[in-house]
């Protein structure tokens, strides 16, 4: 367990959920691993609540500007249990800069101009061009151009809510070259066919005030699996899917993700980090309750698909209903 205080935005930021990629030092190029070597000792939480707060605070700002000004971003690092005994470290790059270009850019293809520019005023968009083009080291536009136009919004990169159903995200809405998907009050269900509740490390962080209950208060859960069991856990499904299940649309949706996770090194490692959803679901059993409907699809045992199915729906529900209060 890992202790975390308490403060205004962890109040009240709005839940996200991320699935990262964290691969091991060497797979970095040489300047990049100089800056992790070099990185500050913070623990995920830590950055995670600072995180956070950049964004509340660019929230309620008097002058709209929903850019980040700190473009230097911190690197996430697991350590992860090997064979013989002891543990690897494993990187992962925040990139914040790189997920506002992409999100700002996502901006321009489906809003109308009077919306876009209330969101993004044009002098707040003027200024941020101009940092990234010294931070990417070639103009915003180029940077653009190198990378898929469509990438998720949330309110960690622009400090603005998205609704609820965003949370089954299309998987293919991803920037080429990120680390990370992010998920506004909810966890896409192709995320959790990435899961083994029974063999994947899981990492739960929780404060322990006695006065939030005898197990304090869950302010986070992370669960960690190694890149080829994932992609041989999604090959299966998406096999089984389409054979047993043909109907249910998301095998494009499994093949974007396996793609995605293509593009990183095998012996990397998945991290599907709930965030502030733990605080709702925790302990989640939805990844088992999927794989006992995928099961009983397999069986043809239509009453206990059924009932898998419908206690995976019923608990994401009752947080979509959360959301919409807010």
């Amino acid at each position: 367990m890992i202790e975390s205080g308490r403060s205004f935005q962890h109040e009240f930021a709005v839940p996200v959920a991320s699935l990262r990629i964290y691969e091991r030092l060497e797979a970095f190029p040489a300047g990049e691993q100089a800056k992790i070597l070099a990185r500050p000792d913070l623990t995920n939480q830590q950055i995670d609540a600072a995180e956070r707060e950049e964004a509340m605070q660019r929230l309620i700002q008097p002058a709209v500007d929903p850019f980040p000004k700190k473009l230097d971003s911190p690197y996430r690092a697991v350590n992860y249990p090997t064979e013989e005994g002891g543990f690897t470290s494993y990187y992962c790059p925040s990139q914040l800069t790189e997920r506002v270009a992409l999100a700002c850019a996502y901006f321009d293809d489906e809003m109308r101009p009077s919306v876009r520019e209330a969101i993004i005023p044009v002098p707040a968009r003027e200024s941020f061009s101009m940092r990234a083009a010294d931070y990417f080291g070639r103009s915003l536009d180029d940077f653009l151009r190198e990378h898929s136009a469509s990438a998720p919004i949330t309110d960690e990169t622009l400090g603005a809510e998205t609704p609820a159903e965003e949370a089954e995200q299309d998987s293919a809405a991803f920037g080429e070259g990120l680390y990370s998907q992010q998920s506004t009050w909810g966890i896409p269900t192709t995320w959790f066919w990435l899961i083994d509740p029974a063999e994947d490390v899981t990492v739960v962080e929780a404060t322990h005030d006695p006065q939030l209950g005898l197990n304090g208060d869950i302010t986070g859960a992370r669960v960690l699996v190694p890149m080829s069991q994932a992609l041989a856990r999604l090959t299966y499904t998406a096999a089984s899917m389409a054979l047993h299940a043909p109907q249910v649309d998301l095998f494009d949706d499994l093949t974007d993700l396996s793609r995605w996770l293509g593009r990183f090194s095998r012996d990397s490692i998945v991290e599907v980090d709930y965030g502030k959803l733990a605080q709702y679901v925790w302990p989640d059993d939805s990844s088992r309750d999927l794989r006992d409907w995928l099961e009983a699809i397999e069986d043809k045992d239509v009453t206990t698909a059924t009932l898998a199915y419908r206690r995976y729906m019923t608990r994401w529900l009752g947080v979509r209903s959360i959301a919409r209060s807010n």
